[in-house]
Parts: structure tokens; C-alpha cells; sequence
């Protein structure tokens, strides 16, 4: 199940840069695409910096993200952690124990 969490991992932080890159952009009113000569290209230090303001503001509010990753030095899945505070999980809801 672990490759399986590694494919979900990579998809959903995929989307979630993603999204938070074409929000930031829409903000600047540029283009949906980056050009040659961007004026705000592709920059994971933005990016990661927007992710954890918006991560603490929803906490703030009541509201926990699914923003997986692996916990501690030994790189438990975020859902058998013990870290993770939401009380349901967007990866067991669509996969079951035993599955490859």
C-alpha cells in the first residue's frame, strides 16, 4: 500500500503546487500559461511559502487540510502517523489495507 500512498503523495502535492501557482498568477493577472520571458515564473519557495499560509489560516478556522507526506526520520505515511489531526483521510477512504 506504501507505493500506493507514494502515487497519491506525488498526485495530490502535484495538485496543490499546481493550484496554488495558478492562483497566484490569476492575483497578478497573467496569463494561465507561463511565457519565455515570465515575469513570475514556477518558484517552489512561493509556492511552498502561499501552501503553508493557507494550511495555517484553514487550520485557524476550524478547517484541516490533506497535504500528505511522511512523518519522523523512519518516513511513516502521514496516515499511519500519528501527526495527522484530521478525523477522516481522503487516501483510507479510497484505499483498503492489503491493497498494491
Amino acid at each position: 500500500m506504501d507505493a500506493i500512498f507514494e502515487d497519491f503523495l506525488v498526485d495530490r502535492n502535484d495538485e496543490l503546487d499546481s493550484a496554488a501557482y495558478q492562483l497566484m498568477r490569476l492575483m497578478l493577472a497573467l496569463p494561465e500559461e507561463e511565457a519565455e520571458d515570465d515575469p513570475f515564473p514556477w518558484d517552489m519557495q512561493h509556492i511552498g511559502e502561499l501552501e503553508d499560509f493557507i494550511d495555517t489560516y484553514l487550520a485557524e478556522h476550524g478547517h484541516l487540510v490533506c497535504h500528505p507526506y511522511y512523518e519522523g526520520d523512519e518516513g511513516v505515511p502521514c496516515y499511519r502517523g500519528e501527526d495527522c489531526e484530521r478525523k477522516t483521510c481522503p487516501f483510507k477512504e479510497n484505499h483498503k489495507e492489503g491493497e498494491q
